[in-house]
């Protein structure tokens, strides 16, 4: 064999090693062989204002009360919260606030994080964990 046919072959052989080397033919089936498995669950974060007015109510905070979209609140609130920025997110908010709609007080600000699981195979299998991120109380009430 010459030194052409010998670099010929070499090259066919690196090019498959790397397929008969994995177990099943998995990367014929999606985007090659360096694909990520398929995910059998979605895991979405949404974060959530509660505030307790001083009869000890406890109300929902619409981001739409302010002028913010449902999507721009859920931006917002999760890059506060990566930040650890979590009290000042509920004074801006509650400042926000107080400036378009003076007559009511809330007490105390809450910014809540939900993580909802969804399993992919079976879509009505929902599972919710919500967690007390941050609590702010305004000082000048």
């Amino acid at each position: 064999m010459n030194f052409k046919n010998t670099t010929i072959w070499t090259m066919f052989f690196c090019m498959c090693i790397p397929f008969i080397m994995l177990n099943n033919l998995y990367p014929f089936w999606r985007f090659g062989m360096f694909a990520e498995p398929v995910k059998t669950q979605v895991q979405t974060e949404q974060f959530r204002v509660y505030c307790k007015d001083a009869q000890g109510k406890t109300h929902y905070f619409s981001p739409q009360s302010i002028g913010f979209d449902k999507n721009q609140f859920l931006y917002i609130a999760r890059n506060y919260y990566y930040k650890s920025q979590t009290v000042f997110f509920l004074k801006a908010l509650s400042s926000i606030y107080f400036r378009q709609s003076p007559r009511l007080e809330f007490k105390t600000w809450q910014l809540y994080k939900i993580v909802v699981i969804k399993k992919l195979n079976n879509l009505r299998q929902v599972s919710k964990d919500s967690s007390l991120v941050e609590t702010y109380t305004p000082d000048a009430l």
